[in-house]
């Protein structure tokens, strides 16, 4: 059926990379009956891997066999990598490809129908290299893989690291600890997830567990001797303290409380024998102005520089404007922080805020002993000579979403039309926007078995979805309060709790592996999810034929 107009189909997703295609895929292959539009304001479907936003070295953090659909497997023969490699960006976007032609997706996308819909990445420019002096701003990855690719071409890099800022992030290599662990699969190991502080963690079933080593003394000792093991073995891998150059790049952050900032060195060359060399310098201070030619510091540094890309992070507020005015509030997406709310703003309610705050930090003790990473910091737009937009000053909430994908409030509970997906941010993505998919088709269909639309017409439980709402969203302020968890849903060894806790809204068994011991030490990746739509599905039509046999 040929489908051109929102006014003509049932279902319109917006986005067509990694996450939009893939709730596209899930309402199609699970709901096939229903017509589909993807709207995708790029001129090629892919995301931030879409053609023409790929570079010259471009790689995925992850290696082969981590960054997968479930149900789409990344095979080496079929797409030319192999097991061991970071996965190249034009690798990726064929891959794309191929996922939305395997599940008949790609004919509903619509190319270019909207402005500024898609997330923002390296700017394009990073592909031309000629021979002249750069000058880089911010230590994110995407700093890091800035100042990599001029360096190896051979360009002279001035690196600006704010001091008033977070910092350099970590960055590890790809198999860490004595045992060289490969880190994606540590992160999503049952075992392991333990040590990590996490609200909706008691899904997995080891609430004892858990209960001993976040609410008992030794127990706290224990996780706070993982994490410093971690951080040391970091450390001592990269070598920060051997070169006054590294130096500069060692963490400012306390690991434990690192979210998705976290990254791999994914770079052929040896990225630390680059900046020990005279192609990078590092510079942790303030500019104060640019003048023709220079950049100038507080600390009276200039130097001379050509170029100059500004790697400063992006927007958490989503590309498209809802109207009426004033609706993200029952949305529970970003805006404005208000000192009197109404009640279903739920991320201004000061009540169920403050009751949140109260539960997290009896459950988690350790979490009132916050980092304090730099006294000095201030954000990026608050800065004297760097402009910005006049909206972008204004503070906003977090998201404020049930599941970190729908709105709470009745409003947008009962008709169950809307959802948000892919600002959730994890070392699995690509199984997060599998599962995440699912769940959003079955939602939308009425056959979630823990259906959060149920409360509407019962206060006691919408007044209790309405709390373990905030109670979610509130942790990341305290569980990663220095990037993106103080805004959305971010998390590294949370991910795989995250997936019961779907997996059970879903009526499915979240346990995987074959016996105990497996299922707390063999790490989940994409291959355990790989049936769990035959599993959903064969479920649904069990509760149909039950329900034709009672009629």
């Amino acid at each position: 059926m040929s489908i051109s107009t929102i006014e003509e189909c049932d279902y319109v997703v917006v986005g067509a990379g990694f996450y939009g295609l893939a709730v596209a895929k899930q309402l199609h292959c699970t709901q096939p009956d229903r017509t589909l539009l993807i709207f995708e304001g790029q001129s090629a479907l892919g995301g931030k891997w879409a053609k023409d936003r790929l570079f010259p070295g471009l790689k995925s953090n992850n290696l082969l066999g981590t960054y997968e659909y479930p149900d789409f497997p990344m095979t080496a023969d079929r797409f030319d990598v192999k097991p061991g490699e970071h996965i190249p960006g034009e690798v990726i976007n064929t891959y794309i490809k191929a996922y939305a032609e395997e599940f008949g997706i790609i004919d509903f996308v619509k190319l270019e129908t909207t402005e500024d819909i898609s997330q923002q990445g390296l700017p394009k420019e990073l592909g031309y290299v000629e021979s002249k002096d750069r000058y880089c701003l911010w230590a994110g990855k995407s700093g890091w893989d800035a100042v990599y690719q001029y360096a190896i071409a051979g360009v002279k890099v001035n690196w600006v690291i704010r001091s008033s800022g977070h910092g350099p992030i970590w960055m590890a290599p790809p198999y860490v600890t004595p045992f060289k662990k490969w880190i994606e699969k540590l992160a999503n190991t049952r075992f392991l997830t333990w040590f990590s502080p996490c609200i909706w963690g008691d899904a997995d079933g080891y609430w004892g567990i858990r209960y001993f080593y976040h609410r008992t003394a030794i127990g706290r000792f224990i996780v706070d001797r993982f994490w410093n093991i971690l951080s040391q073995d970091v450390i001592t891998i990269n070598k920060f303290d051997s070169h006054p150059d590294t130096a500069k790049l060692k963490p400012w952050v306390h690991v434990m409380f690192t979210g998705c900032s976290y990254s791999i060195l994914n770079y052929e060359h040896d990225f630390f024998e680059l900046v020990k060399s005279d192609k990078i310098n590092i510079h942790i201070g303030e500019i104060i102005r640019l003048s023709p030619g220079k950049v100038h510091l507080a600390d009276g540094t200039e130097f001379e520089s050509e170029a100059f890309l500004a790697n400063t992070g992006w927007t958490h507020v989503p590309p498209i404007k809802f109207l009426p005015e004033g609706i993200e509030k029952e949305l529970g997406i970003p805006h404005e922080v208000a000192e009197n709310a109404p009640v279903q703003d739920l991320a201004n309610n000061h009540a169920l805020l403050g009751r949140a705050d109260k539960e997290i930090l009896e459950r988690f003790p350790r979490l009132k002993i916050q980092p304090v990473w730099n006294k000095n910091f201030g954000s990026l737009i608050n800065q004297k000579g760097i402009s910005a937009d006049e909206r972008s000053r204004i503070p906003l909430t977090p998201y404020m979403l049930h599941r970190f994908l729908v709105p709470a409030s009745p409003r947008f509970l009962r008709p169950r039309d809307i959802a948000f997906i892919g600002h959730q941010t994890n070392f699995s993505n690509i199984i997060t926007a599998h599962i995440t998919g699912l769940w959003v088709s079955a939602y939308f269909s009425g056959k979630l078995t823990r259906d959060p639309s149920k409360a509407v017409d019962d206060k006691e439980e919408m007044e209790k979805l309405q709390y373990e709402t905030v109670l979610h969203n509130r942790f990341g302020k305290w569980r990663y309060p220095t990037e993106w968890g103080n805004k959305g849903p971010n998390f590294t060894f949370d991910a795989v709790p995250y997936f019961d806790l779907l997996q059970r809204d879903l009526g499915l068994n979240p346990f995987r592996k074959s016996n105990t011991l497996t299922e707390m030490y063999d790490p989940y990746g994409p291959e355990d999810y790989r049936y769990i739509n035959e599993e959903w599905l064969e479920k649904q039509a069990q509760a149909s034929g039950a329900d034709k046999s009672v009629d």
